[in-house]
């Protein structure tokens, strides 16, 4: 056994093994049949530092990529699907121990129209000038007035409790509103694991950490029959962090379902305003208190000592479920404030008033003061929810801030200047984890691009199973080439005000200029269909979204009329939750629709299932010619892939939709 290790680690790439002759040659020669595949592997997801195997047959077939091309660090990002730990899903046994007190905030007192200056700030050992300058730093230059400035800074200085520089000014949420967080576990074992020892070199700092979080109240002693590990990792600046293996504990965990808010839905309700403020809560999940009864769960052993959690740790199968619920609760009556998990945007109003004052002898406007007084009842409800923002990382006001990988502003919304820089910096992928890091980080701007599942399925092809080695063939490299492109001159997006167009109503006529009104225009190829959403802001026709699809090999064998008819049932489902409730326009270059959808008379099962399901939309339908649609036409058109899926999820959707299962052939 030593020696079939020492060969491994050798195969692997391990600098201490390679200096053997003995152990090389043979490490080279070895061919073992492909059950042991699974024992290379392993040994390789194991070794703590990046290494490059050695290219030999048995690495290339169980590794299933060009050693060369291929690097332990990048095998090991994501974790293999065998070594997943699934919670339980079952009914939760009382969810009536997680019923939050409503927070009831009483009227403020107005915010002065002439606060007092910086000149006259008073100090305190919370707020210093510096940690407030370092706040105030935060305003871009010429964006405030000084009487403007001067106001936030007296919100900031009235509940500088809701700010915290240090961990021992992080607050936890109050126990008051929110009862003790309950894990909910099914019938186990306890588990014991064996310590991962820590370092001699760190043993200092990680004792002193251990001290620290220990005074702060986070840990405690515990003499559980449960033992878990934990591990230190660097942070960004360079200090320790303690990491829990919660693993055992995950897997009798009852799970919780709830999602945090769709990041798209998320930014999109913040476009639009005149000033935003961003609060990162500096109050993580270990600001939400463990009962008694779940603390013995978390015991771990750590430099000789056995301690036990007191609040939930992160990692913990329903942390993030949790810390949501938590944060949406301390937010349920504030209209002008969403968060994010643990990141809580601010809006200000939707118009700057022509930078009307709010008096005569005051030199502040109405959009600002109106902001702060959001900005105020925010911090407010985080003084009374037991809440903390970070200070450090605190946005106060700017006229555009950037949301979950999206910049916000009044004029609209635009693609985050780092998502696009990271892309455009971004090297041909090289194996299938960058492959897929590539499309997830590039994917965050699809929504800016025209066509972008047409201009990516050369790389979703690469993501399939299969028992080839990885190759980037011409078609992958272009299609990250043009998505690079598309991303670095992404256009400028408008939310859709669906007040305005609910105030629209049929017949509409033309020139279809009527501010408000929502128009959808389609076009199909044999290759895809391809979408884009507008809306009319005065008199002025603005995108709001780019979208597209590609056909399958069966779809696009359909005649011309169903191929047009198909395309637009495409749109209407990825676009139902958009449209539905208004009355819109439905541009198509294809002038024979309109009596397909008005008198359907079609001998044809899939195409009248498709025309009812249009029906349900109340829409008016206008043909316009070829060339003025050469966006939806742009996006319609790639050319098939042999490798293209057969499959669609259309009829599915119908199924759920129109409640029939019939089935027909494809016609």
């Amino acid at each position: 056994i030593p020696v079939i290790g020492r060969t491994i680690r050798c195969l692997l790439g391990d600098a201490s093994y390679l200096e053997d002759f003995d152990t090389f040659m043979a490490a080279f020669q070895m061919d073992p049949p492909s059950t042991y595949d699974p024992l290379l592997r392993a040994v390789e997801y194991s070794i703590s530092s990046p290494s490059f195997p050695l290219d030999t047959r048995w690495v290339t077939r169980a590794l299933a990529e060009p050693a060369q091309e291929r690097s332990v660090a990048a095998v090991r990002k994501y974790k293999p699907v065998a070594r997943k730990v699934r919670p339980v899903p079952t009914n939760m046994p009382d969810t009536s121990a997680q019923v939050f007190k409503r927070l009831e905030l009483p009227p403020p007192p107005p915010l002065p129209i002439h606060p007092p200056t910086l000149d006259d700030f008073i100090p305190t050992d919370r707020l210093t000038r510096a940690r407030l300058d370092l706040i105030l730093a935060s305003i871009p230059d010429e964006f405030l007035r000084p009487a403007e400035i001067a106001l936030l800074a007296y919100v900031v200085s009235e509940r500088q409790a809701a700010i915290a520089f240090t961990d021992n000014e992080r607050g936890i949420f109050s126990r008051e509103y929110f009862p003790d967080y309950v894990i909910p576990v099914i019938e186990h074992v306890p588990w014991v694991r064996s310590p991962i020892p820590i370092p001699k070199a760190i043993e200092g700092e990680v004792r002193k950490l251990l001290s620290e979080q220990s005074l702060a109240g986070k840990y405690e002693e515990s003499c559980a029959s449960y033992r878990s590990r934990v591990f230190t990792v660097l942070k960004k600046n360079k200090s320790l962090r303690l990491v829990h293996d919660l693993q055992d504990l995950n897997a009798v965990t009852i799970r919780d379902s709830a999602l945090p808010p769709r990041p798209d839905d998320f930014a999109e309700q913040f476009v639009g305003r005149a000033i935003y403020g961003v609060a990162d809560l500096f109050s993580g999940y270990d600001a939400r208190t463990l009962d008694p009864r779940s603390r013995d769960l978390t015991t771990f052993q750590c430099m000789n000592e056995s301690l036990r959690n007191t609040c939930l740790p992160q990692g913990a199968t329903n942390a993030v479920s949790d810390f949501s619920r938590c944060t949406k609760h301390t937010l349920r009556d504030e209209p002008d404030a969403e968060a994010f998990v643990d990141d809580c945007g601010i809006m200000g109003p939707p118009s700057r008033y022509d930078d009307e004052l709010i008096a005569a002898d005051s030199d502040i406007r109405r959009f600002v003061y109106e902001y702060a007084t959001t900005l105020d009842r925010v911090f407010r409800r985080f003084e009374l929810a037991g809440l903390t923002a970070s200070g450090t990382k605190l946005v106060l006001a700017s006229p555009k801030v950037e949301i979950v990988g999206s910049v916000v502003s009044l004029d609209g919304w635009h693609l985050s200047h780092g998502i696009a820089n990271k892309v455009l910096k971004w090297p041909y992928p090289v194996n299938l984890t960058e492959v897929r890091s590539f499309l997830g980080v590039a994917g965050v701007g699809r929504r800016w691009i025209q066509g972008f599942s047409l201009i990516a399925r050369p790389l979703t092809i690469l993501c399939r199973r299969s028992d080839e080695p990885f190759a980037l063939t011409d078609e992958a490299k272009h299609a990250v080439d043009v998505l690079k492109e598309r991303i670095g001159s992404a256009p400028v997006l408008k939310r859709i005000n669906y007040d305005a167009a609910r105030s629209i109503l049929p017949p509409i006529v033309p020139p279809y200029d009527c501010d408000g009104l929502v128009i959808i225009s389609v076009d199909s190829s044999i290759y895809g269909a391809g979408w884009v959403l507008y809306q009319i802001h005065g008199s002025v026709r603005h995108p709001a979204l780019f979208g597209s699809c590609t056909f399958s090999a069966t779809e696009s064998r359909y005649s011309q009329p169903k191929l047009e008819l198909y395309g637009v049932f495409r749109a209407f489902k990825e676009l139902r939750s958009r449209a539905w409730g208004t009355h819109f326009l439905l541009e198509v270059d294809a002038k024979f629709l309109e009596k397909m959808i008005k008198e359907p008379d079609l001998p044809n099962a899939p195409m009248t299932r498709w025309v009812a399901y249009l029906q349900l939309f109340d829409f008016t339908l206008q043909h316009i010619p070829a060339e003025k649609g050469k966006v939806q036409d742009a996006l319609s058109r790639r050319p098939p892939s042999s490798e293209d899926s057969d499959e669609s999820d259309g009829e599915a959707h119908l199924n759920e939709v129109l409640g029939y299962n019939t089935r027909y052939e494809r016609c």
